[in-house]
């Protein structure tokens, strides 16, 4: 879909695409990383390496899942109710 709206898309793991494309080291203002890093079995490397695609004043913007956080359980026991799933954003996936 982004292909066809004329965008440029790199299908590469961040290892692959740093080693690939070095112009781009340093030069994101902002990396977005929504239900990512629950898929990676090494997060902490990860954000090393996504670090080093951004700026010196550039962010990362993290969503990940916090189901059976402390305020669901909280009311799971107060209703006496079995543990179940939940989702407060909105759908982000497009397909």
């Amino acid at each position: 879909m982004a292909k066809s709206k004329g965008l440029e898309v790199y299908n590469l793991s961040i290892e692959e695409f740093l080693s690939k494309y070095p112009q781009y080291s340093s030069t994101f203002n902002i990396v977005t990383l929504l239900h990512v890093l629950e898929h990676i079995p090494n997060p902490v490397e990860f954000l090393s390496l996504v670090k080093n695609l951004l700026t010196n004043t550039g962010m990362i913007v993290i969503q990940v899942p916090n189901d059976f956080n402390e305020l669901q359980l909280a009311a799971q026991k107060q209703l006496n109710k079995k543990p179940w799933w939940n989702s407060y954003s909105r759908p982000y996936q497009l397909f």
